[in-house]
């Protein structure tokens, strides 16, 4: 059995009126989504970090659930670990480093720093990760096409994605053979371009 992975996100400052940010999260196990959240958080953060911070705090309380559900099942031991991926390379330190960014974390809740005992006890890892490869945006915020059908074949299962964000979407993001694929793309270009023509004929 694979190991839950997790994946944290914020939206920062998207609530309007109000300005608070939104907190999400997915966790996979086995390749697919057994665990997800969006929610608005419960303060307002001055900075993107911030934001993600406290989400990230969120993700780690799931993330100490899972795994003693896990260990309930008999599936996994309770002090393994479970790696959380983040996308804000500046939050990845604050969760690793105490004192960091003094200025920029002081006035935070102590409360929230529960995430940095459980990376020094190695309950959780935190990894930095591409936007890109981020499946916990599609909680926090509304997506272009391409982006939402992505995070929403991931969750799913479908982890052998290979096209990226602004690539047509279609076969090749869940098979094996891209350029089987590509030639299938090609054919339906083919068909699209031709029908005009054959509707004009039928007019005719």
């Amino acid at each position: 059995m694979n190991k839950p992975l997790g994946y944290s996100d914020a939206d920062w400052a998207g609530e309007v009126p109000g300005r608070k940010s939104t907190s999400g999260y997915v966790f996979m196990l086995n390749g697919a989504a057994i665990s997800w959240s969006s929610r608005t958080q419960s303060v307002v953060a001055l900075s993107t970090t911030e934001a993600e911070y406290y989400a990230l705090c969120e993700a780690t309380k799931e993330a100490l659930h899972v795994q003693k559900l896990l260990a309930e099942l008999k599936q996994e031991s309770v002090t393994e670990q479970t790696i959380i991926f983040e996308d804000n390379h500046a939050c990845c330190q604050w969760s690793k480093i105490d004192g960091l960014d003094h200025n920029r974390t002081k006035h935070i809740d102590i409360r929230y720093h529960m995430i940095r005992d459980n990376v020094k006890k190695k309950k959780i890892q935190v990894e930095l990760c591409p936007t890109q490869e981020m499946v916990a945006d599609i909680m926090t915020k509304p997506l272009g096409f391409d982006l939402h059908h992505r995070a929403t074949l991931k969750m799913m299962g479908y982890v052998d994605i290979i096209s990226k964000p602004g690539q047509k979407l279609s076969g090749a993001l869940i098979r094996d053979d891209p350029e089987q694929d590509s030639q299938a793309d090609a054919n339906m270009d083919k068909m699209g371009s031709s029908a005009p023509a054959a509707l004009a004929q039928d007019v005719e």
